[in-house]
């Protein structure tokens, strides 16, 4: 885990208002999943910011959308939730069908435009649209995380916008393939490439897996306009998943401006995670407070890291956040929790704990894909 972020500090100071926070931004631990989908390919063309961008065929007609859940337990800005919504494309060439999305950031000019990028906190959506141009507002959402499956709910003021599911399946592989987006900012089209280090399970079919559409929120609709088939062709899994996000490069000048739904002005969203046994935890996300730095993530010191899906014990440890259940200490089991109802609920037992370390372990080991 050290070696994956040596030298990312000290990095430099990037400000959004009053709040101050540190570049590159560093992802030490996510639940996150996704799946890819078809759709027109004409209109997913017209979509894209530049005619050198060209997205990815799937079949005759059809080419890919990529929608994507992150649960962001542990972070430099502090736990937020993310949804993206995006088309696997490839810059300055007319790329083949399909195996560009097999190789991904190793296929060159390979990377995923940037629709909708909605998030869950003030800082994370001003600082995307920032530095990065990324097409973000504030939403709600609601994760729900099991051996067998992941799930999140997304929503903006108690409207839904579109719920995926996803079964957990294929053989766990190291996969340290960059991810690399595509975006606009300030009339440029920007390519950033992201780091990362993850324990990957990929199936080549639905399985199980769903997309499930809003009727009337715009991005629903938009989504609904690209006529996208709701049955995946591909999922994705990531068992455990760290990441760096530096600052983009111009590859292009005045393109067309690709800002997304930019939604309401909200102060926070709200994020919800919920694990095997039915255990919620709510973080109510603001921005920090005036002249306050944004919060730093004990993973730059000793602190140990936290065990079990939809854990959240740094929403207790981070200003501006807070966890509706308390957590006490237990060596056996790796943590309780005390829900809202006072009834003491166990958390992942080590076994599995030291299996998660195991496979951290290899990933950060394993010679790049």
């Amino acid at each position: 885990m050290r070696q994956f972020f040596e030298g990312t500090r000290p990095g430099h100071v990037g400000r959004v208002g009053t709040a101050e926070f540190e570049l590159p931004v560093l992802y030490f631990r996510d639940d996150s999943f996704g799946a890819l989908f078809t759709a027109d390919l004409t209109r997913l063309q017209a979509a894209m910011p530049s005619q050198s961008l060209y997205p990815v065929p799937h079949t005759p007609g059809r080419g890919l959308v990529y929608i994507g859940c992150f649960d962001y337990l542990d972070t430099s800005v502090g736990p937020y939730g993310e949804v993206a919504i995006a088309v696997p494309a490839v810059y300055g060439r007319r790329p083949p069908p399909l195996l560009p999305t097999v190789f991904e950031g190793r296929w060159p000019g390979f990377g995923a435009v940037i629709l909708h990028l909605p998030v869950t906190t003030r800082l994370t959506r001003d600082g995307g649209r920032t530095y990065w141009g990324y097409a973000k507002f504030v939403a709600d959402m609601r994760f729900q995380s099991t051996p067998e499956f992941q799930e999140c709910r997304l929503e903006e003021g108690g409207e839904h916008i579109l719920t995926l599911h996803v079964v957990k399946r294929g053989p766990p592989l190291p996969d340290r393939r960059p991810l690399i987006t595509y975006s606009v900012k300030n009339g440029a089209l920007l390519r950033t490439t992201i780091p990362q280090s993850t324990i990957v399970r990929m199936a080549l079919d639905g399985g199980g897996a769903f997309l499930e559409l809003g009727d009337a929120h715009p991005v629903a609709k938009s989504i609904r306009e690209l006529e996208i088939d709701p049955r995946p062709v591909v999922t994705r899994s990531n068992l455990d998943r760290c990441a760096i996000l530096p600052e983009g490069e111009v590859v292009e000048q005045s393109v067309r401006p690709l800002e997304g739904y930019l939604g309401a002005e909200r102060e926070q969203g709200e994020l919800e995670s919920a694990d095997a046994r039915g255990v919620r935890g709510i973080v109510h996300v603001g921005e920090p407070g005036q002249g306050q730095q944004a919060p730093q993530s004990p993973r730059e010191g000793n602190h140990p890291r936290a065990v079990g899906e939809g854990a959240r014990n740094d929403a207790a440890r981070c200003p501006g956040h807070a966890w509706t259940g308390r957590r006490v200490p237990d060596a056996d089991a790796g943590r309780r929790l005390l829900g809202e109802d006072g009834e003491e609920r166990h958390g992942r037992a080590g076994g599995v704990a030291q299996t998660r370390r195991r496979l951290r372990r290899d990933c950060e080991r394993a010679p790049a894909a």
